[in-house]
């Protein structure tokens, strides 16, 4: 978040994240618009995963 200039602000505050987004996805170019998209998609892409392979009978965790 330093490389968007934010600096002044912490991380977890509401402007951060605000002038993190805007920066990001808003005015960013297609390579911030990925990593903003990979970082907000794949923990969710990963729990589903993982969650089909323990749902399945060939049980990859017993």
């Amino acid at each position: 978040m330093v490389l968007h200039g934010n600096v002044n602000y912490p991380p977890w505050e509401l402007e951060g994240l605000i002038r993190f987004f805007n920066e990001s996805v808003l005015n960013g170019d297609a390579v911030s618009q990925g990593i903003f998209a990979a970082i907000l998609l794949m923990p969710l892409v990963w729990l589903t995963i993982l969650k089909r392979f323990e749902q399945t009978e060939h049980n990859i965790f017993s």
